[in-house]
């Protein structure tokens, strides 16, 4: 027979019947005792939205529970290809995350907690991740893209790599003020560019 093992994290013990031959005892019972080992992603969840140059939680767990390190991982391929960003020394079980700029409908996040040199791993379901004000796709914001923003707004320079990027302040336009808006942020501790939830939010051309 095959013993079903529950998708949940943990240590079981399960008393199963067995058919056996005898006249007088049709069943023989015995104890079983299994472990589920791994990691569980707890957020974010799948579907979910994050917003670039805000900080989004990571949280998980793991069984067994005496995890030396834990290392986080994102991928902006669907899982193709991770890029390692975090170690966490013991057992840490969440991390805060002041997020790069990405523009990506498939992002995922690993997290691999280490037993004794052994990874469990874990993985995240498919994520997006949004957020203006990156208008070069350089996945940063810094002066180059107030460069670039001053060019195609003043100088005919190229428009910004994606429809909506240039649309920090969130008023539907791209425009000085979204310029202005930029620099604060950048330079003076103002508030973070807006992160819309749709990929091609809305025309920005006007300037």
């Amino acid at each position: 027979m095959t013993l079903l093992a529950p998708d949940t994290l943990g240590q079981y013990v399960s008393t199963i019947l067995l058919d056996t031959d005898s006249p007088y005892d049709a069943h023989s019972e015995i104890e079983v005792d299994y472990t589920v080992q791994g990691v569980e992603i707890l957020s974010p969840d799948p579907g979910e939205q994050w917003c670039n140059a805000h900080t989004e939680t990571i949280s998980w767990k793991f069984f067994p529970t005496d995890i030396d390190s834990v290392r986080l991982y994102l991928s902006d391929d669907d899982g193709s290809n991770y890029s390692h960003f975090h170690t966490s020394m013991g057992a840490a079980t969440s991390y805060n995350w002041f997020l790069p700029s990405y523009w990506t409908d498939s992002a995922r996040v690993k997290v691999e907690a280490y037993d004794d040199g052994y990874p469990l791993t874990g993985e995240s379901g498919r994520i997006v991740m949004r957020g203006n004000g990156d208008v070069n796709c350089s996945h940063g914001i810094d002066i180059t893209d107030i460069s670039y923003l001053v060019n195609y707004l003043f100088n005919s320079g190229p428009a910004p790599c994606i429809a909506g990027a240039g649309d920090v302040d969130g008023d539907s336009d791209c425009d000085s003020l979204d310029l202005e808006y930029l620099i604060d942020y950048a330079f003076y501790g103002g508030p973070p560019p807006v992160c819309f939830v749709t990929k091609a939010v809305r025309d920005v051309t006007t300037k």
